[in-house]
């Protein structure tokens, strides 16, 4: 894979400290030699804490802020996590 390919990480419908660890390393393993990644949690139904604290360390780690809000399709269920932490403008600015 170039480094040019959009690569796509699906979330799954929950995103919870129970497989939390699995999808970090899922997304440590796209993110090798990959600089267009798309994250895709558009059917996250359920998320915690630690959920959201994986999201936002892979974007702080991995994605550039430029690209952030252009590369992130999130459920309503998501927004409202966030929102209720008062972090979902963080997103966007």
């Amino acid at each position: 894979m170039s480094d040019t390919d959009e690569v796509v990480f699906k979330f799954p419908a929950n995103v919870t400290i129970t497989n939390s660890s699995d999808l970090h390393e899922q997304l440590k393993e796209i993110a090798v030699g990959t600089s267009d990644i798309r994250l895709d949690a558009s059917e996250v139904e359920k998320i915690d804490t630690a959920g959201l604290q994986l999201i936002f360390a892979f974007i702080r780690s991995y994605m550039s802020k430029e690209k952030m809000a252009n590369n992130i399709d999130m459920s309503a269920e998501l927004k409202q996590a966030m929102a209720g932490l008062g972090i979902e403008e963080w997103i966007y600015t």
